[in-house]
């Protein structure tokens, strides 16, 4: 069991004690106790004017701020910077080299040999164009479903079925030749 001895302060500064020791702990011995931890671990002492530790501690901080400023303008100069340049260039060059496409091409050539100027002749040459387009894609589902009825189904002992194109090599070679002239 542990002995109490007794310490003599001033009534008012008795009675301050007090109610300051039951506002954070149950005894007094516990609320002295914590009190002095306090200032063990914080290396505070009541004789030293407070001020100077609480500049050192102030300074230390601004020091780690000022270090996390310069890691942020380092990967910004490094990383961000760079990055947002090429991401511009790209967008710029995008926007100056703006292709049309092929069909606007082929357009813009047979307008110019033909030099369509009014309204009736631009619908007369849309129109056959369209014609044109019509027919390629009916010679191309003509060759398709050719190409559909040379298949056959294949049933296989070692995996899975599968379906097989039973055609010669010189057709397949024809076949590729004229899909590419359309």
């Amino acid at each position: 069991m542990n002995s109490f001895s007794t310490v003599k302060f001033k009534v008012n500064i008795a009675n301050r004690f007090r109610s300051f020791s039951k506002s954070i702990a149950p005894s007094h011995s516990e609320a002295m106790e914590i009190i002095l931890d306090f200032f063990e671990v914080e290396d505070i002492s009541p004789i030293k004017q407070f001020s100077s530790n609480y500049h050192t501690l102030e300074k230390l901080i601004k020091k780690r701020i000022n270090g996390v400023v310069a890691i942020i303008k380092d990967i910004e100069k490094h990383q961000t910077k760079p990055t947002h340049a090429m991401i511009q260039l790209l967008f710029e060059g995008g926007a100056k080299e703006k292709k049309p496409l092929l069909i606007e091409k082929k357009v813009l050539e047979e307008k110019n040999k033909t030099e369509v100027d009014s309204k009736d002749s631009l619908m007369e040459f849309y129109k056959t164009q369209f014609e044109k387009d019509q027919e390629r894609v009916s010679i191309f589902r003509r060759e398709y479903f050719k190409l559909l009825e040379q298949l056959v189904f294949t049933k296989s002992n070692f995996g899975k079925n599968h379906y097989r194109l039973d055609i010669s090599q010189e057709d397949l070679e024809n076949l590729k030749i004229k899909i590419r002239k359309m």
